[in-house]
Parts: C-alpha cells; sequence; structure tokens
C-alpha cells in the first residue's frame, strides 16, 4: 500500500475553524492510502499525462523549428525574387530599346532617302540653274537644300547617338549582373 499527501483545500466553516486552529499544523495533511489498484490507476494515470505533455512540448519545438527554418527559407525566396524581378527589368528595358531602334530605323531609312531624293534632285535643278542664269533664287534654293541636308544628318546623328548610349547602358547593367 502507498501513502499519498493531500493539502486540505476545502473552506471551514466557523466552527471548524477553531477546531483546525487547535489542530497542530502537521495535522492538516492526512495521510491516504490506495490499493494496487488504486495505486496501478494513478501510476497509469500519471504515466499517460506525462507522455501527453512530453508530446505537447515535442511538438512546440517542432513548431519553433520548422518557424526558424521557414523564415530563412522566405528570406531567401525574397532574395532571389528581388534578382530574378531586376533581371526581368533589365531584360525588359533592352527590349523597349530594341523596339524604339527597330521603329525608328524605318523612319531613318525613309528620312534618308526622301534625303537623298532631295540632294540628287537640288543637285540636278541647282547645276542647271546655274548654268542658266545663276540667279539669286538658285542661290536660296541651293542654301536651303545644304541647310535641310545639314540638319538631317544632325537629326540622324542625335538618334544614332541615343541608341549607341541605350546600348551601352543596357551592356553595363548586364555586365554587372
Amino acid at each position: 500500500m502507498c501513502a499519498i499527501m493531500s493539502t486540505f483545500s476545502r473552506e471551514a466553516s466557523s466552527e471548524e475553524q477553531s477546531d483546525i486552529a487547535a489542530v497542530d499544523e502537521d495535522a492538516r495533511w492526512r495521510i491516504r492510502t490506495l490499493t494496487l489498484k488504486g495505486q496501478d490507476h494513478y501510476e497509469e494515470s500519471r504515466n499517460w499525462h506525462t507522455q501527453q505533455i512530453k508530446k505537447f512540448w515535442s511538438t512546440v519545438d517542432a513548431v519553433i523549428e520548422t518557424a526558424d527554418s521557414l523564415k530563412d527559407h522566405n528570406l531567401q525566396e525574397l532574395q532571389e525574387s528581388l534578382q530574378e524581378t531586376s533581371f526581368f527589368e533589365t531584360t525588359c528595358q533592352g527590349y523597349r530599346i530594341l523596339i524604339d531602334a527597330s521603329l525608328r530605323s524605318p523612319r531613318h531609312r525613309i528620312s534618308y532617302a526622301i534625303l537623298k531624293d532631295t540632294d540628287s534632285g537640288s543637285f540636278k535643278s541647282g547645276s542647271s540653274r546655274r548654268s542658266r542664269a545663276k540667279t539669286s533664287s538658285s542661290r536660296n534654293s541651293s542654301a536651303s537644300s545644304v541647310y535641310l541636308k545639314s540638319k538631317a544628318k544632325a537629326e540622324a546623328a542625335k538618334v544614332r547617338l541615343q541608341y549607341v548610349q541605350q546600348e551601352a547602358e543596357l551592356k553595363k547593367t548586364s555586365y554587372i549582373r
């Protein structure tokens, strides 16, 4: 038989309070004896509760470890996503530059063809006019054609410069990666 100590916990009435005051402090504890069957039941219950507590704490530890590993994993995924986003933005910018350049190219060809037509026409008409009379009007048209030609060349050079700068910037950002 086994003895288990328990505390006296119920509220005492006024009569019992006087009785309790008279009783020695050690008398508050009462000894309870258990039968073998009761002792077995008590130990099984205690073991079961102990196992439940251990399972609970192992679950808590697993959740804490999972949370820590997920935090690290999520930070790594975030960094990779930011790098991919930067790469795709750079690629998109490169495609935009190529699209702009391909759209500008037909315009340049057209303006260059017009410029050539203007140049060849102005030289023919200018040379025939010069040979006929050398009037001030022919000088003005020749001067205006030279002006238009130089203006078109300057515009083409400006566009080529922009294109080269954008291409250099794109290559620069590609090499950084």
